[in-house]
């Protein structure tokens, strides 16, 4: 077992886990996985902390079916921290939510570069901070 390899795959699989649980409008479990003085910067608000977190995602239309692709997750470890850039695509289906059938779109919402910072905790890795920024907007 390769420790660094190790906290490179954990660290991946928590950036992964963030947009799966925002897909799923998990909110106070996404807001769990950063640690209490984390920041993200997403759709040009800085939340700080997961209390400001689960209230900025609270906005969010439940009216809608959103999926993120996350791809290219390149992470470093820096002993107790590290850091990751990945791609972030988008899809998103306004309008009812529907739970049979897949949603028609003519095109994905965006692409986002996002850079990630990640602290070694007691309870394992966690996220530090998100920043994005939008690369592509899609017609």
């Amino acid at each position: 077992m390769n420790p660094l390899c190790d906290a490179e795959w954990e660290c991946q699989r928590l950036l992964l886990r963030v947009f799966h649980l925002l897909d799923e409008f998990d909110y106070r479990g996404l807001a769990a996985l950063f640690t209490p003085d984390g920041l993200w910067e997403r759709q040009g608000r800085l939340c700080h902390g997961p209390d400001e977190i689960v209230a900025a995602l609270s906005e969010r239309s439940p009216e809608q079916r959103v999926r993120h692709v996350i791809t290219n997750v390149m992470v470093d470890i820096l002993g107790d921290t590290a850091s990751a850039i990945a791609y972030n695509t988008a899809y998103r289906h306004l309008g009812a939510r529907a739970d049979i059938g897949p949603a028609q779109i003519r095109a994905p919402l965006g692409l986002w570069i996002s850079r990630v910072g990640y602290r070694k905790t007691p309870q394992g890795w966690r996220i530090a901070l998100i920043r994005q920024e939008q690369q592509f907007a899609f017609e």
